[in-house]
């Protein structure tokens, strides 16, 4: 995710450093679920602002999801 994220700044901006909000607006661009099992999406984000900015997301495909129904 780091090198997605320095490639597309740098082309877009020259800049190779992410800040919280080019994650967040990279976690909502990619919330909807796609046709493709093997597309990776965003099935969930979260992030906090307190003493320390914390950032977590959760990256996964169709394909890796319906492994969970063999899952007892």
């Amino acid at each position: 995710m780091n090198n997605y994220l320095a490639t597309s700044r740098q082309k877009r901006l020259g800049k190779t450093k992410a800040c919280l909000q080019d994650l967040i607006n990279y976690a909502k661009a990619n919330e909807i679920i796609p046709d493709d099992e093997h597309k990776v999406f965003v099935a969930g984000y979260q992030y906090e602002l307190d003493d320390e900015v914390e950032f977590r997301i959760f990256l996964t495909t169709k394909k890796l999801l319906s492994f969970t129904q063999y899952v007892i």
